[in-house]
């Protein structure tokens, strides 16, 4: 069933933040690299499992595709019942974090809540409330860890992940890793939401490294909140087709008519399929 996105449906859209499916094949774009996106699929949605899978790295495929993950912690705050880890994988000598999707009512008030709010950190920026407010449920854990995996890890690169919901928390807690702990060299999103306004973005894009927003097909999902709104997305956009034979690689405010922007209306059965997989499976 297809939805045409449109002020009127933007809560319903809101609503469904979290559900879906995905795949992926063949690479053209000169730094977006599909094997690490494929890797980045697993961290994402490893952040789905419970806390004991998590902190025991036992959370299925997700996990099997990273085995050299260690030094895991796993956090949950019941405010807004937000949820993620970080940990380091000796294979990438990367420190990662990662944020899990909507999952509960709780999380769908948070994503609902859309209105726009002053990000401090920046002149005239403003994000998301729902996401700002959920983000800080985590914060001071989550800074904590990835300062002392820097301390035990110093040479290690830094790496934040997410999935829609979770993808809106991996832009919010990257800007402040890369502000306050490390610089973070990579962010790979799958299915997100817009998270700020235009000078969010900017100021985000000039801050962080390798910054990829993986869309499939007609996921809806990245299309909200609205640009009417006052919303527009950070990084370079990855838009795949529906059969994943092909994708093309748009940079922030550029080739928009390449990408997913060029098509009419969308649906929530692509929001989950990614990767050859479906991420939103739980452990």
């Amino acid at each position: 069933m297809n939805f045409k996105v449109s002020s009127a449906l933007f809560i319903t859209s809101l609503l469904l933040l979290g559900t879906g499916f995905y795949f992926v094949n063949y690479l053209n774009g000169d730094q977006y690299d599909e094997e690490f996106a494929y890797k980045a699929s697993g961290y994402a949605q490893a952040s789905r499992c419970s806390l004991q899978n998590i902190q025991n790295w036992s959370c299925g495929t997700a996990c099997q595709i990273n085995p050299g993950v260690t030094d895991i912690k796993a956090f949950y705050n019941s405010t807004h019942q937000i949820q993620g880890y970080t940990a380091y994988d000796q294979n990438e000598n990367m420190i990662i974090s990662a944020f899990r999707p909507t999952v509960t009512d709780l999380n769908t008030l948070i994503d609902l809540d859309y209105f726009q709010i002053k990000y401090t950190a920046c002149q005239g920026c403003e994000v998301h409330r729902g996401f700002l407010l959920a983000w800080k449920d985590l914060q001071n854990q989550v800074l904590t860890s990835i300062s002392d995996l820097v301390n035990q890890y110093p040479n290690a690169q830094v790496g934040v992940f997410g999935h829609s919901l979770g993808g809106a928390l991996a832009v919010l807690a990257s800007i402040d890793i890369n502000n306050d702990v490390k610089h973070v060299d990579y962010l790979y999103t799958f299915g997100q939401p817009r998270v700020g306004n235009k000078k969010f973005a900017k100021y985000f894009n000039e801050r962080i490294g390798h910054i990829y927003r993986l869309i499939h097909n007609r996921d809806l999902i990245p299309h909200v909140p609205l640009r009417v709104m006052g919303f527009y997305h950070e990084g370079t956009e990855v838009w795949y087709d529906e059969p994943n034979t092909s994708f093309e690689v748009c940079d922030f405010d550029k080739d928009n008519d390449k990408c997913s922007d060029k098509l009419h209306s969308f649906t929530m059965k692509d929001h989950c399929y990614y990767m050859g997989r479906d991420i939103c499976g739980d452990c």
